[in-house]
């Protein structure tokens, strides 16, 4: 959660309209990554252990959409599933670092 102030937007009220593209900078496919390679897509894919959730009744993308009339942005995500069923082996701590960051369209603002 965060919240930042574009000096050439609205100075009152909520600043609705305006795009915002997240990424995930830390823990998921690194942006450089595309379907143009699809063995280091794959292997992207299976080693980063953060996604975009588009499930649990979310529609459209999770990775890219506008402010709502309150000025609120969105994004879904959720840690990857294990590959296999670890319910009965003991259970480790395990730290995993995970960063997301966001890009707005400052110019999206509608008076």
């Amino acid at each position: 959660m965060g919240n930042i102030d574009f000096g050439n937007l609205l100075n009152h009220g909520a600043a609705t309209g305006v795009g915002v593209s997240w990424f995930l900078a830390d823990g998921g496919v690194d942006l450089s990554v595309t379907t143009q390679d699809l063995q280091k897509f794959k292997d992207a894919q299976e080693a980063a252990f953060v996604l975009f959730d588009n499930g649990g009744g979310h529609t459209g993308e999770t990775w890219n959409n506008v402010t709502d009339k309150n000025g609120d942005a969105t994004t879904y995500i959720s840690g990857r599933p294990q590959a296999q069923d670890l319910s009965h082996f003991k259970l480790l701590t395990v730290q995993k670092k995970g960063a997301v960051s966001d890009r707005s369209e400052a110019k999206g603002g509608r008076h």
